[in-house]
C-alpha cells in the first residue's frame, strides 16, 4: 500500500532522452527569492516590438509556485537565496519566421499578498547559438521584482536560425478499399524529425450576440466544483476522437470524463495538459442561488450550446461571469462572453487541450483583466481521415473506407532541436477497389 512505501500511483514512467540536442536560443537568468514557492517563471514572445507583454507565452514546471516556503536553493545562507539557471526558449522561435526581429520576454510573477517576500533579477540575458555564441544582456541588473504582481523584462533580437520546411508538395492519391503508404520528406533544421498531424485549432476573435439560452437548466452534482452530465444529439469530433455524451462543470470548463486530479493535484498546468479540456472561463467559480446564478443547454443535430451564470467562489454579489460555449458536428467551437463579465484578482484560463500533453492552446483573451462586451473566441478545428496515421518517421499510410476529394490535412515535423513547421495537402481518391454487380440470379436446379 502506498503508506508502506508502495509505488505511486501503482505506476512506473520510463524516459528516453535524446542522443544529442543542441538547442538554438537559450536564456540565462540569476534570480534572488527568499520564498521559491511564491514565484512562477516564464519566457514569452512577440513579433511586434513596440508591444509591452508577449504575444506567446511557455511555462516551466521547475519553477511554477511550488518548492515549499524555503530559500531557492533550499538552504538557509544569504547564498541560498541566490539560484542561477538556463532556460531552451528554442520552441519560441515557431512563433517567428529566421532572421525576423522580435521581442523576447522573461516574465516572473510574485504571488505574495501579505507582502512577506521579497526578491530580484540579478541578471538577464539571452545566448544565441546559431552562429557561433553570442550573448546579448539586459540593459539592467538588480531589478526588483514587483510585489505580489508580474515583472517583465525584454530583449530584442534577431535570430537567423535553420528552419525546417516540408519538402512534399502533394499526395498521390489513394484507391478505396486497397492499402496506402506514402513517405513524407522535409529538409532543413537537425534530423532527426518527428512527424504527426497538426490538430491545432485556428483562433478568430470578433463580436456578436451572446446566446442567452434558457431552454434547459442544467443541475449539476453540486454548485461548487461538481458538474452536469449531458447527451448530445451529434458526435462531437475533438482531436480525433468523437464524443455524444459531456460533463459541464461549475468552474468553467467542459470535460469528456470525470476530472481526477491525482496524481497530479499540485501542477494545474500539467493537470490540464494531461485532460481534454474544453475551457472559456477556467477558474475557481460557484453558482450562487442568490445571485440566480446556474447552468443551460440548447442544442439541436446542428449545435450545442453550454451557459453559464456564476460568481467567483466567494465573491457572491460582488462578481457577475455570462459566458457560453457552442459545438458544432464540424469540431469547430465558439466560447461567447456576455455583457457582464465583472471578476477581479483572480486567474482564469480561455483555452483548449487534447489531454496527450501535447496538443493544447491559450486563447487571446485568457487570463485578461478584463473583456470587451458580447466577445467572441472561434476555434476551427484540423481534421484527418480517420482510417489513416502518421507515422513518427512520416509514413501517411492506411487503407480509405470512403472517397475522399481534396480534404485538407495539416502535418507537421518537429526536427531535434524543437523548431517545427506544418503545411497543408491535399488528400483524394481516384477509384474504387471492388466489383459492383448490379444483377444476378439463383439456379435452384440440380448439379449438372
Amino acid at each position: 500500500p502506498m503508506s508502506n512505501g508502495g509505488i505511486w500511483n501503482h505506476a512506473a514512467h520510463v524516459l528516453y532522452s535524446k542522443e544529442t540536442c543542441s538547442p538554438q536560443l537559450t536564456m540565462r537568468v540569476i534570480l534572488k527569492h527568499n520564498r521559491r514557492n511564491r514565484i512562477r517563471v516564464t519566457t514569452g514572445i512577440s513579433s511586434d516590438t513596440s508591444d509591452t507583454e508577449p504575444l506567446y507565452v511557455t511555462g516551466y514546471p521547475i519553477f511554477d509556485y511550488q518548492g515549499g516556503p524555503y530559500y531557492m536553493q533550499g538552504g538557509t545562507s544569504e547564498e541560498d537565496k541566490i539560484i542561477e539557471f538556463g532556460l531552451d526558449i528554442t520552441p519560441l522561435l515557431n512563433k517567428i519566421n529566421s532572421g525576423q526581429i522580435a521581442k523576447f520576454f522573461l516574465l516572473v510573477d510574485e504571488n505574495d499578498p501579505e507582502t512577506c517576500c521579497s526578491g530580484e533579477i540579478i541578471h538577464y540575458s539571452i545566448i544565441d547559438y546559431t552562429n557561433g555564441v553570442n550573448e546579448i544582456f539586459y540593459d539592467e541588473t538588480n531589478v526588483p521584482l514587483n510585489n505580489n504582481d508580474l515583472t517583465t523584462l525584454p530583449i530584442i533580437h534577431t535570430v537567423n536560425y535553420n528552419d525546417v520546411s516540408i519538402d512534399t508538395d502533394e499526395l498521390p492519391p489513394a484507391t478505396v478499399f486497397e492499402p496506402y503508404n506514402f513517405q513524407l520528406t522535409a529538409s532543413g533544421g537537425s534530423e532527426p524529425y518527428l512527424w504527426d498531424y497538426d490538430l491545432n485549432f485556428i483562433e478568430n476573435n470578433f463580436t456578436g450576440n451572446f446566446p442567452q439560452i434558457t431552454s434547459q437548466q442544467l443541475t449539476p452534482t453540486n454548485n461548487n466544483d461538481g458538474y452536469a452530465t449531458k447527451d448530445l444529439d451529434f458526435s462531437f469530433p475533438f482531436y480525433g476522437e468523437k464524443f455524444s455524451e459531456i460533463k459541464i462543470y461549475v468552474d468553467g470548463y467542459i470535460m469528456f470524463e470525470n476530472l481526477y486530479t491525482w496524481p497530479y493535484p499540485i501542477d494545474d498546468m500539467l493537470l490540464f495538459t494531461n485532460n481534454k479540456f474544453i475551457s472559456p472561463f477556467s477558474s475557481d467559480l460557484k453558482l450562487y442561488n442568490s445571485s440566480d446564478d446556474g447552468l443551460w443547454y440548447e442544442g439541436n443535430q446542428d449545435y450545442a450550446i453550454f451557459r453559464w451564470k456564476a460568481s467567483v467562489n466567494g465573491q457572491s454579489g460582488t462578481s457577475e461571469l455570462n459566458f457560453a460555449v457552442k459545438l458544432y458536428p464540424t469540431g469547430n467551437i465558439e466560447y461567447y462572453y456576455g455583457e457582464i463579465m465583472e471578476y477581479d484578482n483572480i486567474v482564469w484560463y480561455s483555452a483548449i487541450s487534447a489531454g496527450n500533453n501535447k496538443f493544447y492552446q491559450f486563447a487571446e483573451i485568457s487570463n485578461s483583466a478584463s473583456l470587451p462586451p458580447n466577445h467572441v473566441v472561434e476555434f476551427i478545428a484540423s481534421h484527418f481521415p480517420s482510417e489513416f496515421e502518421t507515422s513518427s518517421d512520416g509514413i501517411f499510410y492506411g487503407t480509405a473506407q470512403q472517397a475522399y476529394n481534396d480534404f485538407e490535412i495539416k502535418f507537421l515535423v518537429l526536427d531535434n532541436n524543437n523548431i517545427s513547421t506544418t503545411k497543408t495537402l491535399l488528400f483524394s481518391t481516384d477509384g474504387t477497389n471492388f466489383l459492383v454487380i448490379k444483377d444476378y440470379s439463383v439456379n435452384s436446379g440440380g448439379m449438372i
